[in-house]
């Protein structure tokens, strides 16, 4: 391996500039030089690997793998979708995917030790060498400077794939914009300091929508247009843990003397109200009726109806029930094996990786047959994969899918709060608490086990599971038959 090739800076000739974010000028080189770089140092024998790629929706994140001279590096890549200013089409994600592809290759390249220069300005001579104290934006894809990086690490411990993913995004927009360029030894706890107020007063980025007739921007009462809203501090107090454990693996790994973020504080968090994220059983029985009132209303789609009553009855993580799939489903039990979650379109094991049965009621069951029937007469998208509760498009369905309909379903049946996807689970597990279901069955059915109650939970039978359930439906107020009751 040439070292010294490696490490050598650009040409001042090749080296572009480009507005990056918070206004700062970023440097870069153009992909085709670092293949150069490559073939020179390791005489072509180099290989550059896509192991896995996820659209996000506003952008495309790459994982890439470089192997040469005997060592291989990750490293995360990503690109913005293009999409029509107009119709709001992508315009081709191929060459999206190929940009975030290229971004991958040139981070793997910098943990050799290419394009380091580009990072940040050039140490003084009395520094140690950049191959020895990479900026901290080299540290996102490889914190140990070793085979393989930081975010890859936490991957082989068990990490899931969705967690790295939002690690990455965490890095890329709110860390390394402002302290990537800094290399890992000259970060100080001000720096750290500087930057979470910075955060906790940084607006949030407004999404690009359609563009249609301008309208005036809405103001409060008493004639104040509306601020903008900042991140919570419960956010940036997630950005600082992760801060923290980046910066502490690097001073573990590349011997740093000391630690930056010692005795850097978390921002006092706004006090939270003391509510119930769940239904009481009179209130689930109000917001069935509801949903089924405007399903026949046609002002909601009759699969969010059936959403509802599944996710309800059975407290399946909405990872868990987005993946669903018709194979899963035993109507002799009748049960739900849940073998799997997902997670912006990556399908992965469940979040406790175990497997469990959950026992549904009749009517359910009946629901289901109903809903498969209806996709089988529509020939809706996502049929041919089995996907239960498909997208519009065919995908796996994600949660922000109930944002228009659950507020009109409460609405309709006259409740006065605020309910999420997750308030299934939470209502189901409350129920059979307050029914007295014995707390081993309750664990059972809804996937809370813990690795020492694993054995016990083996052994609850899908009766007891069946039983559990049956006093739920008969809280609610609900029969075999009966779709929903209307407030009353």
């Amino acid at each position: 391996m040439n070292r010294a090739l490696l490490e050598e800076p650009f040409p001042k000739e090749l080296v572009r500039t480009r507005k990056g974010s918070f206004g700062n000028e970023l440097s870069y080189v153009e992909a085709a030089h670092y293949v150069r770089r490559l073939n020179d140092a390791f005489e072509g024998q180099w290989g550059f690997k896509i192991l896995g790629h996820e659209n996000q929706g506003t952008e495309v994140v790459v994982h890439g793998m470089l192997e040469a001279g005997g060592q291989i590096k990750h490293a995360f890549g990503n690109s913005s979708i293009t999409t029509n200013s107009s119709t709001r089409e992508v315009v081709s994600f191929g060459d999206d995917l190929k940009a975030a592809a290229t971004d991958a290759l040139k981070k793997a390249c910098s943990l050799f030790g290419i394009g380091l220069d580009l990072y940040g300005s050039s140490p003084s001579q009395s520094n140690p060498s950049p191959s020895k104290r990479p900026p901290l934006r080299a540290v996102q894809d490889d914190g140990q400077n070793r085979t393989k990086s930081w975010l890859m690490n936490k991957k082989a411990s068990g990490r899931r794939f969705s967690t790295l993913v939002s690690a990455a995004q965490i890095l890329e927009q709110h860390i390394l914009p402002v302290l990537g360029e800094l290399y890992v030894d000259a970060i100080t706890g001000q720096d750290v300091r500087d930057w979470l107020t910075f955060s906790a007063t940084k607006e949030k980025k407004k999404r690009k929508l359609k563009k249609k007739t301008k309208k005036p921007r809405k103001k409060k009462p008493g004639g104040q247009i509306k601020k903008s809203k900042r991140y919570a501090s419960v956010s940036v107090n997630g950005w600082l843990r992760l801060l923290k454990n980046v910066l502490r693996d690097a001073v573990a790994d590349f011997g740093l003397d000391r630690d930056p973020t010692i005795r850097i504080a978390a921002l006092q968090e706004d006090p939270k109200e003391d509510a119930s994220k769940s239904l009481t059983a009179d209130e689930l029985r109000w917001v069935l009726g509801a949903a089924k009132a405007l399903v026949e209303k046609k002002e909601i789609p009759a699969i969010m109806y059936t959403i509802l009553l599944v996710g309800f009855f059975t407290g399946m993580r909405w990872s868990e029930l987005s993946a669903l799939e018709w194979k899963d489903l035993d109507e002799e039990g009748p049960c739900i094996r849940i073998r799997r979650g997902q997670v912006r379109q990556h399908v992965s094991g469940t979040k406790t990786r175990k497997t469990r049965t959950v026992a549904i009621p009749e009517f359910v069951l009946e629901e289901l047959r109903e809903h498969r029937k209806a996709q089988i007469r529509d020939q809706v998208k996502g049929l041919e994969k089995g996907i239960v509760f498909p997208s519009r498009v065919g995908n796996y369905r994600c949660p922000s899918s109930l944002v228009k309909a659950l507020p009109k379903i409460c609405n309709e049946a006259g409740i006065s709060k605020t309910i999420s996807p997750h308030w299934m689970r939470h209502t189901l597990n409350n129920l059979m608490r307050q029914a007295k279901v014995d707390r081993i069955v309750l664990r059972a059915t809804t996937g809370h086990a813990a690795e020492e109650m694993t054995e016990h939970y083996s052994h609850v039978s899908l009766d007891e599971k069946r039983e559990a359930s049956a006093k739920v439906v008969q809280m609610v107020g609900l029969e075999p038959g009966r779709k929903g009751v209307e407030k009353g």
